[in-house]
This record gives C-alpha cells, sequence and structure tokens, in this order.
C-alpha cells in the first residue's frame, strides 16, 4: 500500500501545477460577455470590441475605479489583456457607459 500511495503522491509532484489559460471575451452590443468570468490564479483575460464605439475594461464600480487594471479606450476590434496574479473577486465596468458592468472570479 505504501508504494502505490508514494507512486500517487510522485506522479502528482511530477504533473505541477496545471497550466496558465488564456481566456477570451467580448466586448458587444455594450455588454461584457460573459458577464461573469471564473478562472485561476495566472490565467489572461483578452477582451475584444466587437462595438463601432469606443469602450474601456476599468476595474471597479463607477465612481470607485481601482488601480488593478484599466485597458483606456478601446476602439473596434482592439484588444486588451490582463493576467491575473491573486486570488480576488474583481468588479470592472466600461468608463464611457457606467451601465456596462462584469465580474472576474479568481480562484486558486
Amino acid at each position: 500500500m505504501k508504494s502505490i500511495t508514494l507512486a500517487l503522491l510522485a506522479g502528482l509532484a511530477l504533473a505541477g501545477p496545471a497550466a496558465a489559460m488564456d481566456v477570451p471575451a467580448e466586448i458587444k452590443v455594450f455588454q461584457f460577455m460573459p458577464k461573469e468570468i471564473k478562472i485561476k490564479v495566472g490565467d489572461t483575460v483578452t477582451w475584444v470590441n466587437q462595438d463601432n464605439i469606443g469602450h474601456t475594461v476599468t476595474s471597479g464600480k463607477p465612481g470607485k475605479k481601482t488601480e488593478a487594471f484599466d485597458s483606456g479606450d478601446l476602439a473596434k476590434g482592439e484588444s486588451f489583456s490582463h493576467t491575473f496574479t491573486e486570488q480576488e473577486i474583481h468588479d470592472m465596468y466600461c468608463d464611457k457607459h457606467h451601465g456596462m458592468k462584469a465580474k472576474i472570479i479568481v480562484e486558486k
């Protein structure tokens, strides 16, 4: 039994942590899609603006911007990527259109 347990533990050690993922997201029809994204620490989310009007991807809430991330103005077809390095929950919004809101949940 000990040898089986040790073999399993050795296999887990060799497997190492899961590889970081690139997660696609869109800005379309004045919405973030999806509105809620669950990712792991180390993952990167890339938003692409599909609208004909500019938008931002800004952390925080309207009137309570945080410093975690801010894309600046994104024209149609432009993208913004951010790698999340800590476990936490981020509210986000478009700084030009305060009704556009979403959430990023970063898990271990």
